[in-house]
């Protein structure tokens, strides 16, 4: 798992922001899920959610994380999703496999706001 923000990536964040628009200060996740056998017991959901914990944790000015995958890498949009990701946009980008496609779908994890100190749902 690794965690990064987009300002930190200045060729990634151009290319993304072809495809959405791209919040300033947004982080993103790369990760490795594990092996097939691994699938299907909710480790991928977990692992993700972590991590956005993390970034969230790490960056506290950061509101979004954004994670463009793999339009055909189905098990890994659906462990953001589980995670707690909303689809954001999709669109070509460059495949981590040049071999792979172009598609790509962009998955969102919002920072949950905190109610002001001393109002009812603080």
């Amino acid at each position: 798992m690794q965690v990064y923000r987009f300002d930190d990536e200045p060729e990634l964040l151009a290319e993304l922001s072809t495809v959405c628009p791209v919040p300033p200060g947004a982080l993103s996740i790369d990760y490795l899920i594990g092996v097939p056998a691994a699938r299907g017991l909710g480790l991928g959901a977990a692992l993700v959610a972590a991590g956005v914990a993390r970034g969230f944790a790490d960056h506290p000015d950061a509101r979004d994380v954004l994670v463009p995958v793999a339009l055909g890498n189905e098990a890994s949009w659906r462990a953001l999703r589980r995670a707690g990701a909303t689809w954001y946009a999709e669109g070509e980008l460059t495949p981590d496999n040049p071999l792979d496609p172009r598609d790509h779908v962009v998955h969102r994890f919002v920072r949950a706001e905190r109610a002001p100190a001393g109002s009812a749902q603080a």
